[in-house]
Parts: structure tokens; sequence; C-alpha cells
């Protein structure tokens, strides 16, 4: 077995606020944690994009994992959504959920659905009751397959 490890986080930003009052949730964000320890994913300015974890500057976070088969399960996961880097983040994706819409762009994406998208492709199913363009950090959180 091998482990996926996700970051989630929040920083004192008026959208981070906005996204967990919306979302009911303690944090805002979630990327993936690439094997050297950078983050990687879908940012409100700059799309999908790889980042030092430095650039946190101490907010708070927490990490979990989830188990998939082998490392090259985990290595295929990463690999796939290194593979969009550079893709345009959802604007109005993310602008559409408190009003209950889906003004989903199909290839633009934010930082949930980022995440869930690649994990899905692979047969990692995080969280079944919502669709992928519909998740928040929040959700991602409490899926049963995070620990």
């Amino acid at each position: 077995m091998a482990k996926v490890t996700l970051c989630f986080s929040k920083s004192r930003s008026l959208g981070s606020a906005l996204i967990r009052w919306f979302s009911w949730g303690s944090y805002s964000h979630v990327d993936f944690v690439t094997q050297d320890g950078r983050l990687l994913g879908a940012r409100m300015f700059g799309g999908v994009k790889v980042r030092s974890y430095d650039s946190l500057h101490g907010s708070p976070r927490e990490h979990l994992s989830f188990e998939v088969p082998s490392q090259g399960e985990a290595d295929a996961i990463l690999k796939s959504a290194f593979d969009k880097v550079g893709q345009p983040y959802d604007w109005m994706g993310i602008i559409a959920m408190p009003f209950r819409s889906s003004w989903q762009h199909r290839s633009k994406v934010f930082c949930s659905e980022y995440v869930a998208q690649h994990c899905r492709a692979r047969g990692v199913v995080l969280q079944a009751r919502v669709a992928d363009h519909r998740l928040t950090p929040r959700d991602l959180r409490m899926s049963p397959l995070l620990n």
C-alpha cells in the first residue's frame, strides 16, 4: 500500500473567509502534497500550479492521506495532476456555489474539484455523494477514505 497526502489550508483573505462561510468548513483550500513536499493545486490567482510549502506562511493547515494499492498508483495520480499545471481557475464555478447553481466551465477547475477529478480518474472516489464540480474542501475533508 502507498499513500497520497492532501494539505487542507485557509488564509486570512476575504475569499478564504467566504469559502469557509458558504461551505460551513474549517478550510478554504486543498492541495496535493508532492513527493518532494511541494503543494500542487488550483489557486484563485494563477490556476493550477506547484508552489513551495513555505508559501502557506504559517496558515492553519491539516494533512490527511488516503491509501492506494501501490506506489505506482500514487505516482499516477500525481502525474495526471502535474499534467494539468497551467489549467485556469474556474471563477464562475466557485461564484455559483452559494447560489446552488452550476456555472461550471469544463476546461477550468477550482481546488477541491481538481483533487477529486484526478483521484476519480484512478478509481479513488473521495466523496461519492457530491459531484466533483460541486465539491468544497469541507466535502473532501469529510471523506471516509482520509485519515
